[in-house]
C-alpha cells in the first residue's frame, strides 16, 4: 500500500515538472516570435547639402532657354578679333576663308547674318575672312546670292568682293521697295574680279 502511494505521489510530481516547463516553453517561444515581428522605425536619411545643390542646377539648366542676342559688326575686325566678340555673345562662329584682294589677310569683310540682326545663343554666324591672292594666280571669285538683301547691303557685299555694281529700278509687288529680287548672274557663277554685276531692285513708289 505504501509503494502505491509513493508511485502515485512520483507520478504526480513528475507531471506537475513536465507541466510547469511546457507553460514556460511556450512562454519563451511567444516572447521569441514577438521580438521578431516588430516593425523597426523607418528611418529617412537626410539629403545633404551638396545632393541639393545638384539638384537645384539641373531643375535651372532644364528650364533657361537661349537667349536672343544682336549681331554687332565684325567687319574690317581681324579674324580673332571678330570670332572673340562673337563667341562671347555664345554664338558658333564659322570662319570662311576666301580670297580678296580688297582687304589684307586675315580680315572680315563680310558676315552672314549681317550686324544689328538677331540670333539667339548657340546659333551659327559666318564671317567671310580674306585670304589673299597668291603671286601671279588669276582672280577668279563666284557671285553671291544678293536677292533678298537691301540694295545697301547688296552693294557693300559686292563692293568687298571686288565687283562693280549696276542697278536697275523696277516694281515688284513680291517685294518691299529696296529690296533686290533679281540679279544678272546665277549665284555661284565664277567670275573675275572687277565683273560688273547689275542688281534689279525693287521700286513700287513713284517717289
Amino acid at each position: 500500500m505504501k509503494l502505491k502511494i509513493s508511485l502515485i505521489m512520483l507520478f504526480a510530481l513528475v507531471t506537475g515538472i513536465f507541466v510547469f516547463g511546457f507553460i514556460s516553453y511556450q512562454q519563451n517561444i511567444q516572447d521569441a516570435v514577438s521580438k521578431d515581428i516588430k516593425m523597426d522605425p523607418v528611418i529617412t536619411r537626410p539629403k545633404n547639402p551638396t545632393e541639393e545643390s545638384l539638384e537645384d542646377e539641373l531643375t535651372e539648366e532644364i528650364e533657361e532657354e537661349p537667349m536672343e542676342v544682336t549681331i554687332p559688326k565684325v567687319v574690317h575686325l581681324s579674324m580673332e578679333e571678330a570670332v572673340e566678340s562673337l563667341q562671347e555673345l555664345n554664338l558658333v562662329v564659322e570662319p570662311v576663308p576666301k580670297k580678296n584682294t580688297s582687304f589684307p589677310q586675315n580680315i572680315v569683310f563680310w558676315q552672314e547674318p549681317l550686324e544689328g540682326r538677331t540670333l539667339l545663343e548657340g546659333d551659327i554666324i559666318q564671317i567671310f575672312v580674306s585670304d589673299a591672292w597668291a603671286e601671279g594666280e588669276e582672280e577668279i571669285i563666284s557671285v553671291p546670292l544678293l536677292i533678298g538683301l537691301t540694295e545697301e547691303e547688296a552693294v557693300a557685299l559686292l563692293h568687298s568682293l571686288g565687283f562693280h555694281v549696276a542697278y536697275e529700278y523696277n516694281p515688284n509687288g513680291d517685294y518691299e521697295d529696296g529690296v533686290v529680287y533679281s540679279q544678272n548672274y546665277f549665284v555661284d557663277a565664277r567670275v573675275s574680279v572687277g565683273t560688273e554685276v547689275t542688281i534689279r531692285v525693287a521700286k513700287n513708289s513713284e517717289n
